[in-house]
This record gives C-alpha cells, structure tokens and sequence, in this order.
C-alpha cells in the first residue's frame, strides 16, 4: 500500500475531498458458506473493509472462532467473503446471534455476529461450552400456534361474541402446537413442537416428535386460521432450537386469539379474542370479542 495515504494531511490545507482510503475505517466484514440447510452468515465487526485482503485479516482473527463452528455443525464450510454486506435470506428464515470471542496475550478480542438458519439451528445439538459460553442468544417475540385449522368464509362469518371456535387437534390425545420466532411464516417446516396435553402447562416436545412446523392442509375454499395462545413474554434463540425439551413455557394462557393467514403471504390477521376453555376430552376457543375485518375477511 502506498505510504502516503496515512500520511496526516497539513494542518493549513483546506478539507480534502474525499480520498481512496476513506472507507478503510472499521466497519464490519461478512463471510458467508453453504450449508444443507441454508446459507450460514459470520460478521465480524470493527474491522476495515476495504478490500479482500483486509477480509482475509479479520477471517484469520477469527480462526478459533471458525474451528468452534466447524466442530458443532460438522460440516467443511467454505467460507467466503461477501464484498455486499447483505443478506438475501427470505424474511423470517433466519436469527441474528451476536458472538464475542476472548482474546489472549498474542491476539485482541474480536466480536459480531452470526446469521443462522432456523433450518440449521434446529437440526444441531446445543454447542459445547467452549462455543455456547461466546454466543449471545437474543431474546425474540414468540407465536404459540396450539391449533391450526382451515375455516370456510360462512363459519367466520358466523364468528361472533359469546359463541366458540371448536378445535378438532385438540380432541387427539397426541395434540401438539407449534412455536415459533414471530416472524417466521407459519408453513411447513418452521417451528418446533409443543405438547399441549396439559394446555395450562405446555412443554417443548422432544426433537423426534413429528408434528413440529406442520401447518393444515391447503384448501382453496377455506382460510388458513390459527389459534395462538398468550405468550406475555419474549424467549431466548436457543429455546426456538429446541434444546430445552420437556421444559415446561411460563406464563402461557388461558387467553387466546384466532388469527387468519392471507393469501399474499403478508401479516395474520386477528379475527377474534377470549379464552380457551374445555368441551368435552377437547378445547374450544370462547369468542369475546371480534374484529370489525372479520366479515371482510370472510
């Protein structure tokens, strides 16, 4: 590199313009390797940027960091730079982790984050120590779908105060919800099972269970509903990994709101509110209150 450009600029010259080594100022390098099931992210942050070699640099302070990583997922990723600095994951499929990794005598401290696949995340086990101890799971907002079903338009026009949505999963012995970051989309394959054979104390399923991220058939006559149980509180990643089987979620119900999926992909929206209440060896949802878009809806 040309020594001059870190020369300091003479104190009676007027601002310069702009010069080559401008961006060379610490921001934050992206790596990005494939995987079976997506596309895994590593950002290391305060680090310059200008160009390859400075990304080669600040891959090489990350070398423990990389063999960690290699060791959890057991897989030979190839990482490689991403001049672009951008994710082009579909929304919802991913969750940012922030990680810092202690340095020693012969090398500084180095910190960013982690752009993992939910796919990815839920098929490992929880990291060893060594790994887990740096990785900072944030903490999200959660949806707890404890049913899923297709309601025809003349049924959700017949939603209304005082009356009950019967759920037919919950009368299956072998009922299961599915929780899930609030912003992943509510299909197939996202989320992880919940045995809801206690409504009141709903527990993490374990991994083998099946039914985790199954959403109901598709039927062109019928809205793709869903009821999801109050979750007054956010939860941390790795609970969404599913690591915590047989754990039991807190503060969870009896309040409960039927929410109806658009054809668009975009946001649910909420049809109607109230309580979860048994009916018969099942649950229904008692309706107390409905939004004025139902009809729409419908």
């Amino acid at each position: 590199m040309d020594a001059t450009l870190t020369m300091p600029w003479p104190a009676a010259t007027p601002a310069p313009a702009k010069r080559v080594d401008d961006d060379a100022r610490p921001g934050v390098a992206r790596f990005v390797a494939v995987t079976p099931h997506g596309q895994l992210a590593l950002r290391v942050h305060s680090v310059e940027v200008l160009h390859a070699v400075h990304a080669a640099i600040a891959l090489e302070h990350c070398d423990a960091l990389l063999c960690a990583l290699e060791a959890w997922t057991r897989l030979a990723l190839d990482w490689r730079w991403d001049d672009g600095a951008m994710s082009n994951a579909a929304a919802g499929s991913l969750v940012s982790v922030p990680w810092h990794w202690p340095g020693s005598d012969a090398a500084r401290a180095v910190l960013g984050a982690l752009e993992l696949p939910w796919a990815l995340l839920r098929a490992l086990p929880a990291p060893e120590a060594a790994l887990g101890d740096c990785l900072h799971w944030p903490e999200l907002p959660v949806v707890l779908a404890a049913a899923q079903l297709n309601i025809s338009p003349i049924e959700l026009q017949r939603v209304e105060s005082g009356g009950a949505v019967v759920l037919p999963e919950t009368f299956d012995p072998y009922w299961h919800g599915v929780l899930r970051a609030a912003n992943e989309p509510a299909a197939p394959g996202h989320g992880i099972a919940v045995d809801m054979s206690t409504p009141a104390r709903p527990r993490l399923a374990s991994r083998a269970a099946q039914r985790a991220g199954v959403a109901a058939a598709a039927d062109d006559t019928r809205a793709p509903c869903e009821l999801r149980l109050a979750m007054p509180r956010a939860l941390a990643a790795d609970w969404l990994a599913g690591w915590h089987e047989g754990e039991e979620l807190a503060d969870v119900g009896p309040q409960a709101s039927l929410h109806c999926h658009g054809a668009d992909g975009g946001p649910a929206l909420r049809l109607a509110a109230g309580r979860l209440m048994p009916w018969g060896t099942g649950w229904v949802l008692y309706v107390e209150l409905v939004w004025p878009h139902a009809a729409s809806t419908a």
